[in-house]
C-alpha cells in the first residue's frame, strides 16, 4: 500500500468519488445499490478521460494528476456553493462569477504545479493520495455506520386482524390512487382563496362519496403510505419504532403490505404504476405487474446539480419532472386497460414539488429546483400546478370509467395536504399553537370513493386513510376489520 500511494498518482480518482460517497451516505437507505455504482463508475470514468486530456498537455503524470484533482473537486461541487450566495444575484450572474472563481482557481493550480521542483511535486503527491484515502475510507465508514444504526428490516408482516374474500363473484376492479399533497377543498378555499368546485362537482356526478374533513393519519409520505396500505398505525406496531427512523421497515412495508395481499388472496392481479421521481413507489417487487419504467433518478440528479453545469441539469431536471409528471397518469390509463380482476396502486407526484407546470401546463419562469419549496411565491405555484393536474387527473379518471366493463371501485386520495407556505423556513415550530397551524394545512387530505351503495352508506365525513379499506373489505368482502380512530399523528408530540 505504501508503494502505491508513493508511485501512484491515484488522488484525481478518489477526490472525483467524494460527493457520491458522500451524497450515498447522506442517503443510504433511499438509493439503491444499481443507482450508486452507475454514478460512481460515471463520476470515475470522466475523471478519467479529464485525466488524459491534461496529461496530454502537461505531460507528465504527476503534474496533470494535481490539476485534474483541482478541476474534478471544482467541477464536481462548485455548483453547490450557490446556497450560500447572497439571494440577489440574478442567477446568471452568479454562474458567471462562481465560473470566473473556478477558472482562476485551475489557472492557479497549473501555474504551481509547474513552478513546482520535481521533489515537491513528490511530496505533493504522496499527501495528496494520504489526503484522499482518508477521505474515502471515512465516507465508507459513515455510510456503514449509518446502515448498523438501523435495525433490520421486518423478516415477516403481522397476522391480519382478518381476511377478504369474494362473495357471489363480486370481483370489480379496484384502484387505489394516491395524489401526492393535494390539498381538500377545504383547505383550498380557506388557505389558497380558490374553489375547487369544478372538480367537486365532477366526482359528485361520477358517483364519488368526498368526506369532507378528512384527514391523514400521517403528515408525511414515508410513514402515511404505509399506514394506509397496511390499514394500521405504524408507531402502534410491532415492526416500526418511530424513535429510531428506521426508513428500511417503512420502505418494506410500503412494498410488502396488507392490501396486495389480501387482493392476491382473492385471485386478483396487482399493479403498481411507477410514481416517477419517488424512489419507493417506483417499482414493487410484490406486485405481479409494474407499469412504467425508471421516469427519474433523484440521485443522480442531485449530483448533477451539484457540479458548474447545473444551470443545464437543472433544465434537464424541470424537464424530466414534467414528463415524469404526465407519464404516471399515462401509465395509470395504460394499467386500466389490463384484464381484470385487478387492484392497482398508483402514486400520483404531479402536484407535489417541484412546480414545473403553470395553469395551462407551460414551463412557469423559475429557477433551480426544490424538492420542498419554502418561498413566497410557493404558494402561487402550488396552486397552479394544482389546477393543471387536476385536469389531467380528470381526462384519467374518466378513461378509467370508460374502459371499465363494470363500475370499479376507485379511492382517489392525498397522503398529506400540502405543507405551510407561510413559513419561509423549515425548522419546526416551537410553539404549540403554531405548530397546529403549520400542521393543519399539511393534514387536511382530499379524500373521494366510488364505491357500492353498502360501503357508501357506511362512509362519514371525517374517514381517515387508515380505515378506508377496513371499511370496503368489511362491506364488500366479508371481513370483520375493526375501525380504528381518525386521528392524525405528528412526530413533534402531539395528536390530534
Amino acid at each position: 500500500m505504501k508503494r502505491v500511494i508513493k508511485k501512484t498518482s491515484f488522488h484525481p480518482i478518489a477526490f472525483a468519488t467524494l460527493p457520491v460517497l458522500y451524497l450515498f451516505q447522506r442517503n443510504v437507505v433511499e438509493v439503491t445499490a444499481v443507482t450508486f455504482l452507475f454514478s460512481l463508475l460515471f463520476v470515475i470514468a470522466g475523471t478519467v478521460a479529464a485525466s488524459h486530456v491534461v496529461e496530454y498537455f502537461f505531460k507528465e503524470k504527476e503534474r496533470a494528476a494535481i490539476v485534474t484533482s483541482v478541476f474534478c473537486l471544482i467541477f464536481l461541487v462548485g455548483g453547490s456553493t450557490r446556497e450560500y450566495a447572497p439571494k440577489i444575484l440574478p442567477p446568471l450572474v452568479l454562474w458567471a462569477i462562481q465560473g470566473g472563481m473556478s477558472i482562476f482557481l485551475i489557472w492557479v493550480a497549473v501555474r504551481l504545479s509547474k513552478r513546482l521542483k520535481d521533489h515537491q511535486v513528490a511530496h505533493l503527491t504522496r499527501s495528496l493520495n494520504r489526503i484522499a484515502c482518508f477521505l474515502v475510507f471515512f465516507q465508507i465508514a459513515m455510510a456503514g455506520y449509518e446502515k448498523s444504526k438501523l435495525p433490520p428490516p421486518p423478516s415477516g408482516q403481522s397476522t391480519p386482524e382478518s381476511k377478504a374474500a369474494i362473495i357471489n363473484g363480486f370481483q370489480p376492479d379496484v384502484y387505489y390512487i394516491i395524489v401526492d399533497g393535494y390539498a381538500s377543498f377545504k383547505a383550498l378555499e380557506s388557505e389558497y382563496k380558490y374553489s375547487n368546485q369544478p372538480f367537486h362537482d365532477f366526482l359528485a356526478k361520477a358517483g364519488f362519496y368526498i368526506s369532507e374533513n378528512s384527514r391523514a393519519n400521517y403528515p408525511e409520505t414515508i410513514v402515511s403510505l404505509p399506514s394506509s396500505l397496511n390499514m394500521q398505525f405504524l408507531h402502534e406496531s410491532e415492526v416500526w419504532e418511530p424513535t429510531t427512523d428506521n426508513r428500511d421497515v417503512l420502505v418494506e412495508m410500503l412494498a410488502n403490505n396488507q392490501l396486495i395481499r389480501q387482493f392476491k388472496g382473492m385471485g386478483y392481479k396487482t399493479i403498481q404504476v411507477n410514481s416517477g421521481f419517488y424512489r419507493p413507489t417506483r417499482a414493487n417487487p410484490h406486485v405481479d405487474k409494474n407499469f412504467g419504467g425508471l421516469h427519474f433518478d433523484e440521485f443522480s440528479t442531485t449530483l448533477s446539480m451539484w457540479t458548474l453545469l447545473y444551470p443545464v441539469a437543472e433544465i434537464l431536471t424541470r424537464e424530466a419532472i414534467r414528463h415524469s409528471n404526465l407519464q404516471a397518469l399515462t401509465d395509470l390509463e395504460t394499467a386500466a386497460e389490463e384484464k381484470g380482476p385487478k387492484f392497482i396502486f398508483a402514486h400520483l407526484m404531479g402536484v407535489h414539488g417541484p412546480f414545473v407546470f403553470d395553469r395551462e401546463g407551460k414551463r412557469p419562469n423559475i429557477h433551480g429546483v426544490s424538492w420542498t419549496e419554502k418561498s413566497a411565491s410557493s404558494k402561487a405555484r402550488y396552486l397552479n400546478q394544482l389546477v393543471f393536474i387536476t385536469e389531467k387527473l380528470k381526462s384519467t379518471i374518466e378513461r378509467i370509467l370508460r374502459s371499465s366493463k363494470i363500475e370499479p371501485i376507485i379511492i382517489l386520495q392525498s397522503d398529506h395536504g400540502p405543507m405551510s407556505y407561510s413559513r419561509v423556513d423549515l425548522t419546526p415550530p416551537s410553539d404549540h399553537r403554531e405548530l397546529e397551524r403549520a400542521f393543519d394545512s399539511q393534514t387536511r387530505i382530499l379524500n373521494a370513493y366510488l364505491v357500492p351503495p353498502r360501503t357508501r352508506e357506511k362512509l362519514y365525513d371525517t374517514v381517515s386513510p387508515v380505515n378506508s379499506f377496513r371499511l370496503l373489505f368489511n362491506s364488500c368482502f366479508g371481513a370483520s376489520f375493526p375501525l380504528l380512530p381518525d386521528k392524525t399523528n405528528y412526530y413533534f408530540g402531539m395528536h390530534r
